[in-house]
């Protein structure tokens, strides 16, 4: 290291070294690197928001719900999900439903996805005398089946036992 450049070389080096050492161990509060926790943090949104879109596209929406007449089972109609609509672009209002029985509380079927604009999307409970066929229609195209009586003959529930009796002619 001799000769004119030496000198000047000597400060410049020294200069790079400080600086390097400095833009390394540079921390906040003695952690990581700053740039690195801004990368983490980015990156977990990143996720987060990801899994929030996954989880919209993904889950059907409440539309509507009906109770059946002795308010021992509920039908909770849902719109298809974004994913659902366009799984099945060819159905007009697709939607799936869903029986549950009230007290306790259950869920006893659910229906995949069906076009509720094929009928009026009304409910129509067969589970309580006269009717007692122990099915539930749910627009045209959903019929859940095997349903137990609202009525049972051993121990009905009060709303049974006042129900108007039905005359034969």
């Amino acid at each position: 290291m001799h000769g004119p450049n030496a000198a000047s070389r000597l400060p410049c080096q020294a200069v790079k070294q400080i600086n390097a050492s400095v833009m390394i161990s540079y921390r906040i509060d003695g952690e990581k690197p700053f740039f690195k926790r801004v990368l983490c943090l980015v990156g977990g949104l990143s996720v987060a928001a990801l899994f929030a879109i996954a989880c919209y596209l993904s889950t059907p929406t409440f539309a509507y719900s009906d109770n059946s007449p002795h308010m021992t089972y509920r039908v909770d109609v849902y719109n298809a999900s974004i994913l659902q609509r366009i799984i099945h672009y060819d159905f007009g209002m697709p939607a799936v439903v869903r029986l549950y029985r009230v007290e306790p509380s259950a869920l006893l079927a659910e229906s995949q996805v069906v076009d509720m604009s094929a009928g009026n999307g009304s409910i129509s409970w067969h589970t309580a005398p006269p009717l007692d066929f122990n099915e539930v229609y749910a627009g045209h195209g959903v019929l859940f089946e095997n349903i137990p009586s609202e009525c049972p003959t051993q121990a009905p529930p009060p709303s049974c036992l006042n129900r108007p009796e039905t005359k034969s002619r």
